[in-house]
This record gives structure tokens, sequence and C-alpha cells, in this order.
């Protein structure tokens, strides 16, 4: 504090209380003189604002004329260059000074590091600050009562009389409003008003009418220039600050402005002489809370609503802002220790933002990835879908996407799963994109696993199982001797089982080269409704031991497409084998061979069953998926379907399927040569 108060304030020369104030906050000086001066004692206050000037000055006392001494010492304990509880000791220590009253004035007693050792230096009592009118007539009145003659005493009960009286606007002497707007003059109020105004009559006007209207509401601090008022903020914290436009040190919003530089979370009101619209606009735009041409009609209930409204907004403002704040930094830590990379771009896809999980995972710095082009960085992505993602508005997705390299990062097994959609700057038409990548490398890896542990188990059962087949086929066919009816029928069935079982074991592996290797078909011009009519002749098996029927119909003309045979032959035998697994029985399954008016090839597969419902066909061709009725047949892997789709679409085609009360037909369509 560079403030010094070594002044003596002295209220009457007759009989006068000696009080010493060692405080070096200026402002909990003020508040503990106006709440002394309020009790109206007979007193002498002496303030000094650090414990060296304390004990020099009871020291001078005692050298001077001991009559001079303190009859109650109010000390702080948290003062520069010796401490309270270091003044307090030697006060004790020394034989002349140790029977003095102290009170100690603290602004937090429970957590000061002195509150142990106080207990014996005989202190009167702790008060915190700032104290109370009434914690100091307690305090005083014992020593009051000392100095005076008996004749002169008062009782209690008068002079509560008589300060009432003094509280009465009616009667306040002219001393008294001078001293309302003295410097850092206060009133213990619950809500603190700073008021700037260069104009004394127009300051004591309105602290008069805010006291007469509001009573125990505010507390008027009065600056007359925008110097002292900047001091002021300083060091003390205020509710409300009330402005004039046209002070002695500065004239119109350069006032404002300095004010809100230096309080920016404090409410301001202007209340200046100045009847300027525009003025009272540009001052609202920046932050006034309201703007209040002077009125002294406007002074008491007017005002104080106004004031209280504003404090009540900015409280408002705060808690919103506050809430605000912690969702952001709530957001902020969940979007750091997310394991996402999080990438902002702009209309040039130039990166704005990156979350820390893309600075660790590129191997940069922050400075060195901000306006990087993002396809310098993540190289795998397509810039045209990036472009459309910035400027056209369609979202980004990749799924599984392998990366080869990300920032400085080279990878041999990396994959992200990519999501972008637009977005827009506030109060701008700048077009943004947030882009989130998720790193699903050790995901692909265990599916890579499953899968080459599927394909390692079909490649191991499907040898044994062509071996079995091509036994049961000699026996049935009597190469090893004549066998009666029953057995011959019991091998058949075991044979259609086993040629079950060996298709879904071929569908397995297919499934799995396929999606390692890609899709790899050896095309060449064949005819698809003589590959068809070879397909069914050998499917014939399947009916074997039911009333069912295959049938072939070759509908066009010409069926010539290039197309992959092994892999065709594939799709005809799955396609034949569902029909004839949900067909009902003694019905006929149609395979049939057409072509349509724009040139392609069409391949139908029609039986009589049961209806599939419209929600499973929409995922028929997914992998691992069948119909609800397959779940009663064992042989069914869900991926025969899965791998027709494939072939088809290889082929530059695509497969259908409907289905209805009459049966259901599954369709694919080939491009003709």
């Amino acid at each position: 504090m560079n403030c010094v108060m070594t002044q003596t304030r002295t209220l009457s020369t007759e009989n006068p209380i000696k009080i010493l104030m060692v405080e070096d906050n200026r402002a909990d000086a003020v508040l503990t003189t106006y709440a002394i001066d309020k009790n109206r004692f007979n007193h002498d206050l002496h303030t000094v604002n650090d414990g060296q000037k304390a004990l020099e000055y009871l020291f001078q006392c005692l050298e001077s004329n001991p009559e001079n001494l303190p009859h109650l010492i109010l000390l702080d304990l948290d003062l520069p260059k010796k401490n309270g509880l270091e003044v307090l000791e030697q006060i004790r220590q020394n034989s002349k000074l140790k029977n003095l009253g102290v009170a100690i004035l603290s602004s937090n007693l429970g957590q000061s590091v002195f509150s142990d050792k106080l207990k014996n230096l005989d202190v009167l009592c702790c008060l915190s600050k700032p104290p109370l009118k009434k914690e100091l007539e307690d305090l005083i009145e014992p020593f009051y009562r000392q100095v005076l003659p008996p004749a002169a005493a008062t009782t209690t009960e008068s002079r509560k009389n008589t300060v009432e009286q003094e509280k009465s606007p009616e009667i306040t002497s002219k001393s008294e409003e001078e001293e309302t707007t003295e410097e850092l003059k206060l009133s213990l109020r619950s809500s603190t008003v700073l008021l700037i105004e260069d104009n004394k009559a127009d300051a004591l006007l309105i602290s008069k009418r805010l006291t007469m209207q509001f009573p125990e509401r505010f507390q008027i601090l009065h600056k007359a220039t925008l110097k002292e008022g900047i001091e002021l903020l300083k060091e003390v914290r205020v509710d409300v600050i009330t402005l004039d436009l046209g002070l002695p040190d500065a004239v119109g919003m350069q006032a404002f402005e300095k004010v809100k530089r230096v309080s920016e979370d404090t409410p301001i009101v202007v209340l200046t002489g100045v009847d300027d619209a525009d003025l009272a606009l540009k001052a609202v735009k920046q932050g006034a809370q309201d703007y209040l041409v002077k009125d002294p009609k406007r002074y008491g209930d007017v005002l104080g609503r106004i004031l209280l409204y504003a404090i009540e907004r900015k409280r408002a403002e705060k808690v919103v802002q506050h809430s605000l704040k912690l969702e952001q930094n709530t957001l902020r830590e969940v979007l750091d220790e997310a394991p996402l990379h999080i990438i902002r771009i702009d209309s040039n896809l130039r990166i704005k933002d990156v979350n820390p999980m893309v600075i660790k995972t590129a191997r940069l710095e922050e400075p060195d990835l901000l306006g990087q082009d993002i396809v310098n960085i993540l190289p795998d992505l397509e810039r045209t879908r990036l472009e459309r993602l910035v400027k056209a508005g369609l979202t980004y997705h990749d799924h599984q996407l392998k990366i080869s390299r990300l920032g400085r990062s080279y990878f041999n097994t990396y994959y992200l799963d990519i999501v972008g959609w637009p977005t827009q700057r506030a109060l701008t038409d700048e077009k943004e994109a947030i882009i989130i990548c998720t790193d699903v490398s050790e995901r692909v890896r265990l599916a890579n696993q499953r899968d080459e542990f599927i394909a390692a188990l079909a490649h191991d059962i499907r040898n044994p199982l062509i071996g079995e087949l091509r036994v049961l086929n000699g026996i049935i066919s009597g190469a090893l001797g004549e066998i009666c009816a029953p057995v011959k029928s019991a091998l058949e069935s075991l044979m259609k089982s086993n040629n079950s079982l060996l298709l879904m074991m071929t569908n397995m592996l297919e499934v799995y080269e396929l999606e390692a290797s890609g899709t790899t078909l050896h095309l060449e011009r064949m005819e698809l409704a003589a590959l068809a009519r070879e397909v069914v002749s050998e499917m014939s098996y399947l009916t074997i031991g039911s009333k069912l029927s295959l049938q072939f119909e070759d509908l066009c003309q010409s069926s010539t497409i290039e197309g992959d045979e092994t892999a065709l032959r594939r799709v005809i035998q799955n396609l034949s084998y569902n029909a004839v697994k949900y067909a009902d029985s003694d019905s006929l399954i149609t395979i049939s061979v057409s072509e349509d008016s724009g040139g392609n090839v069409l391949l139908r597969v029609h039986n009589q069953g049961p209806k599939i419902k419209d929600e499973e066909k929409s995922h028929l061709f997914d992998r691992f998926t069948k119909a609800a009725l397959g779940r009663r047949y064992m042989h069914s892997s869900g991926l025969g379907l899965y791998l027709c789709k494939k072939i088809i679409e290889g082929h530059g085609g695509f497969i259908g399927c409907t289905s209805d009360d009459e049966g259901t037909t599954f369709l694919a369509s080939i491009p003709r040569v």
C-alpha cells in the first residue's frame, strides 16, 4: 500500500477516548473510521499503516507525554515491516505499555497463522474486517465511561436517541453534509456504489436520496475526478459505478473506456448532463448498463432501481459466462483427452485448429500444422470430396481408410474411420468443416485375424469333404457293388448334406480371398445361359428325396457377356441352393436367363415359399446376414448372398430381390458384351 495515514481525527476535545488504529488497507481503514464516527463517542483517532510506525508512535508518546498513550489499539495482523503479532508482543513485553487495551482486526482470523499465538497475549477481542458499528460500540463503551467524569456520563439510551436523531436527514448538520462526500466516505450498506462525479452538490444529493429511498441498501463512495476513481477501483471492489461524462480530466466516451478497462466486470451506469441519443446508444453498445440524464427528481427511486437492476443483470451475466466457460472447459478437456483426431479446416482446405491427438500422431508442433493444406498432412484423403465438403456442404465419410502417412508419421497398417461435416463461422459467411478421425487399426486387425481363422478352418474342413463326396458318389453309383435301396437313400441324403456343407466352406474361403486381396475377376467372353443350364443340371442332387423340382428356362437369343465363369458358377449355385432351402414342398424352382431393353442379361431364380419381410430384404446381401427362416437350417453362414453381390458388382451389374405371396425372386443383371 502506498497510502500513508497518520492524521488525527477528533470529534470532541472534551475527555476524548484515544484510539490508535493500525491498518494498511485504506478501504478497511475508512470503513472502520466511519463506523467509529457513527457511534458518536468523543474520541481522538490516530491511524498508521504499518507495524513499525505503530511502535514508533507509542514510544514517542512515552517520551513526550504518557497521557497521550491510546486507551484502545485496533491492530491488524497482516501489516508491512512488522506484523501485528510482533507489535503486540513488544507491547506486552514493555512494562509501561503492557496494560494497553488491544483488539485485533482480521479479514480471516480463522485461517490466520497467528490465531494460536494470540491466546496468551491478552487481547480484548478479535473483530472481522470491516467491524460492525455495534461491535465497536460494545468495545469502546467501557473506555468511554472511564475517561468521562460522572456528571458528564450519559446513559446508553440517551446516546441511542441522539444517534437516531443524527440519522434523520432533516436535522443533519452542514458539517455532516460535507463529510458525506468526503474522500472514501462510506455508509455500511449491502451494495457498494462508486460515484464518479465532479459536481459536489449532485454527489451530495444523490447520496442523500439513495439513502432515504433505499435504507440499508447502498454504501456510497465518491470521487470527483476520473484519476481518483480509477485509483480507488484498483484497491476496492465495488458493485456498480455511476459515471459522469463531463469530468475535469476526461470528457465523453474517453472516461467510460478508461473505467471499463480498469473494472471490466463491474456494471457502469452513465449519469451525465448531456442529453444525446447517439452518445447514449454508443455507450450502451460499448457495455454501459444504462444512460441516465441528470435530473434531481430521478436521484432517488429511479436511480436506485437502475443501479439495482444493473447489479442483478451483471450478476446474471457472470453466471451465464461462468456456465459457458465451464462447458467450454469441459468440452475442451474431453476433446483434448479423447482418442480422436479432430481437425478444423477452412474453405481452402487449410488447417485452422487441431486437438493434441493430431499433434502427437503427426509428430509435428502445432505451428507447423496450422495453415497447412490438410491433404499434405493426410495424403490419403480425397481432395475432390473435401472440396465438396466445404463448398457444397456434402458430408465426408470414409470407412476403415488405410492411411500411409499422417504428418511425419508413416504407417504400414493404420486405419481410420473418417467423418466430416460443414460449419460456418458465427457472424461471417466463412465456410469451414470439422473432420474427426477414429483410429480403428486394432479393430481391423482383429477382424482380419477372425477372417484368417475362419478361412483356415474352412480350408481344413473343405478338403476332407471333397474326398468324402467322391467316395459317396462312387458308392451310390455302384462302383463298389450293388447296394440296397434304403442304404442308397440314406447315402444320398448324406451326400446332399455334405454338398451343402462344402458350399458353405467354399463361400467362406472365397469371401476371405475377396476381401483380403480385393475383387480379382478373370473376364472372358462366355454364354451365361449355357453356364446356368450346366449348373442347374449339377444341382439336381438338391431335390433328391423330395417332391421339389429344378427347371431351367432360356428366354433370350443371346446371353453373351464378359464374365468370370468360376465366379458366376458360384452365384448360380448359391442362388439355387437358397431357392431349394426356402421353397415350399412339392413346388417348382425356376432358373431363367433373359434380356432387357437396355442390353443387359438377366439371371432370375424364383421359388414358391414364405414371403421375406421388408425389413429383412434391406439386409439380405450384408455380411453374415440371413433371413429369419434360415435359422432352422444347420448349414448357413450368411455369406452366400454377400458373395453373390460382390461378384455381380465386380461384373458391373447389380443384384436385388422381390418377395410377395406368390414367391421370392432374386434377379441379377449383367451388362451384355
